[in-house]
C-alpha cells in the first residue's frame, strides 16, 4: 500500500524520532541519494542504514517539527525545526528538505539545507 505524501514525511521523521531502522526500508527507495546539509552524501539503502545505526549509537532526535510542507508533483519541500542530542551536546536548528518521490511512491532523494534558528534583525524588525 502506498503512503500519502503526509504519511511518507511522518514516517521519514519517525525513523529518527522512534529510532526505528525498519521504517527506512518502508520509505526510502533502494537507490536513494541522501545529501545532508553539511555535505555528507549517502547513496543507496545500505549506506543510509549504516549512517542511521552509527548516528544512533551516540545521538537521539529530541524534536523534528514540520513547520510547512509544499507538494509540487513528485517533489515535496519541507520546512522544519530539528533538535537533537549528539555526543551529549544538545543543539537545534531550522532546515529545509527537498524530497523527490519515485514512481513507486518511495523517497528517491533528499537534499537538506540548514539555517540558524536564532534570527537577528540588524536594521530592526519591521511589522507589516
Amino acid at each position: 500500500m502506498r503512503l500519502s505524501k503526509e504519511e511518507l514525511i511522518n514516517s521519514y521523521t519517525g525513523i529518527w524520532l522512534k529510532k526505528d531502522a525498519n521504517l527506512i526500508k518502508k520509505v526510502f527507495a533502494k537507490d536513494i541519494r541522501y545529501t545532508e546539509f553539511m555535505g555528507n552524501v549517502y547513496i543507496g539503502l545500505e549506506q543510509c542504514l549504516h549512517w542511521f545505526r552509527d548516528w544512533s549509537k551516540v545521538g537521539r532526535v529530541l524534536k523534528w517539527d514540520i513547520l510547512s510542507q509544499y507538494d509540487i508533483g513528485n517533489t515535496i519541500i519541507v520546512e522544519w525545526y530539528f533538535e537533537s542530542e549528539y555526543e551529549k551536546n544538545t543543539d537545534g536548528f531550522n532546515g529545509v528538505s527537498v524530497i523527490k518521490i519515485n514512481n513507486q511512491g518511495l523517497i528517491g532523494s533528499v537534499r537538506e539545507y540548514y539555517a540558524k534558528s536564532e534570527l537577528t534583525y540588524p536594521y530592526g524588525r519591521i511589522n507589516s
